[in-house]
């Protein structure tokens, strides 16, 4: 018994429990939450104007049609694996520099141009701004745009209160970038 808090000392499970056993919880555990995935893919009754689904917001709206447009051409760029064995080779190469233009096209407007740093607004920071230790940084995800990006560190500045750096991790999307992230 841990004394000063007053609760048994565990071990950490993989030394209680046999891997498949263990295999089996995580499988409960993902079965028992299906019912609340939908509220993850759909969360459209949000208020927040900050959140990426906010149905209000002119951003949100653009960003959601680009990434739709770039799923479309990540999908016709696979149709192209099985196409060069079937279309002339013109043929075939047009199709690939239209795909992959239009792919560029789109990512570069989500993308923006300003620069790869952005600092939250400072709108919501308490107390000191920074300690000089430390700095906080956001890294955005796969597909995130100039505009998420900048909802999301603002966001992250109004939870914790402390100034953020959002690095924006630029990348021309293709689907199979977004399968394997």
């Amino acid at each position: 018994m841990d004394t000063q808090a007053n609760t048994p000392i565990l071990h950490s499970a993989p030394t209680r429990y046999s891997p498949p056993y263990l295999l089996l919880l995580d499988l409960y555990v993902l079965i028992s939450n299906l019912p609340f995935l939908p509220g993850i893919i759909f969360p459209l009754r949000t208020s927040n104007p900050c959140a990426e689904l906010y149905p209000y917001s002119w951003g949100n709206i653009i960003s959601l049609v680009l990434g739709l447009l770039l799923i479309i051409f990540g999908l016709l760029s696979l149709l192209l694996i099985p196409a060069w064995l079937f279309l002339p080779g013109g043929v075939w190469l047009c199709w690939f520099a239209a795909v992959a233009g239009a792919t560029w096209i789109f990512s570069r407007t989500l993308n923006g141009g300003d620069g790869d740093v952005m600092v939250s607004s400072g709108q919501y920071v308490r107390g000191k701004a920074e300690q000089e230790d430390e700095k906080w940084f956001y890294v955005n995800g796969i597909m995130t745009g100039e505009y998420w990006l900048k909802t999301n560190v603002d966001e992250a500045e109004r939870r914790f209160g402390r100034k953020i750096w959002g690095v924006h991790n630029r990348r021309f999307v293709s689907l199979c970038l977004l399968l394997s992230g």
